[in-house]
């Protein structure tokens, strides 16, 4: 089944993202920094997935900007919220960078600069073609974010300036900032949790979700948030890997129930995913089942 891409969004409301900024500047001013060192000021130990989707979502929001080659620093607009001239100044920024994110400016103008019900907000990004689980976290970050608007002055102030919205001089290849990354079979990864790196060396992607949120590495069975690796490259003593079999290969959140062989060479395993165990009911649903496909292959 093909992996089905959410378009891009923030991670987090605006406010958490001014918070963010808020570390960057008491730690160096304005002044133009690495990305590892930015993410380093965010909590960080270093580069990975999870730094760059939260460098990622505070530049949607127009609050850190590219002035060369892996290096960024804070924006106007991030400075006009921190260290405003006065308060009107500051809503008024704050009023962009809400609406500065391509999505939510979509979805405030879709819903005629008001914030919609949960149960249309859902619908309007099911017709946008997001994945399922990436419905609720954007309603998580768009919700408070807007309620931090101001619409009247948002309204006078056409929403996002041309000003802000420009483009970079920089190629366009050097002027996205990841959402985070997006591994296959056969990368090596280091995987950090809560600023800890959990492997002593990079490990291999062995199985890949269909959602593209979890991973699993060579020798575990662990599943692993996408959003928490970086693709490293390989040990220098990494050898050609040895393909999975593929009942050692399980989604997420299934338990195996049962397992035997049936032939020769052929053996078949059931996994389950519930809250309770297999039970004589399940039992004879399958079985009905099971019979059904056997007269469907005998005929």
């Amino acid at each position: 089944m093909a992996r089905m891409k959410s378009p891009k969004y923030p991670n987090f409301p605006l406010a958490k993202a001014i918070s963010h900024v808020q570390k960057i500047l008491d730690a160096d001013g304005t002044v133009p920094l690495p990305r590892e060192v930015i993410a380093k000021h965010l909590g960080y130990s270093g580069l990975s997935g999870a730094s760059d989707a939260t460098i990622a979502t505070i530049v949607q929001f127009g609050l850190l900007e590219r002035t060369g080659k892996a290096e960024m620093r804070l924006s106007q607009l991030a400075m006009d919220i921190l260290v405003p001239e006065n308060e009107n100044q500051r809503q008024n920024a704050i009023n962009r960078a809400a609406l500065n994110p391509t999505l939510f400016t979509d979805i405030w103008n879709h819903f005629d600069k008001r914030v919609p019900s949960p149960e249309a907000l859902r619908a309007y990004l099911l017709r946008r073609d997001f994945n399922s689980r990436a419905i609720d976290p954007v309603m998580r970050s768009f919700e408070p974010t807007i309620a931090m608007l101001k619409q009247q002055s948002a309204t006078e102030s056409g929403g996002v300036d041309d000003a802000e919205s420009e483009e970079s001089s920089l190629p366009p290849d050097e002027d996205d900032v990841p959402l985070g990354v997006s591994a296959s079979v056969g990368d090596y990864v280091q995987w950090e949790s809560q600023g800890v790196l959990q492997f002593r060396q990079p490990k291999r992607v062995r199985w890949v979700s269909d959602d593209g949120d979890w991973v699993a590495v060579d020798g575990s069975n662990t599943g692993i948030p996408m959003s928490e690796i970086s693709i490293e490259k390989p040990p220098h003593d990494a050898r050609p890997p040895t393909p999975p079999a593929v009942e050692d290969v399980q989604q997420v959140g299934f338990t195996e129930w049962f397992r035997a062989k049936v032939g020769a060479d052929k053996l078949i395993t059931i996994n389950y995913k519930g809250k309770d165990d297999i039970g004589p009911r399940e039992i004879e649903k399958m079985i009905a089942i099971l019979e059904a496909q056997k007269a469907a292959l005998e005929e």
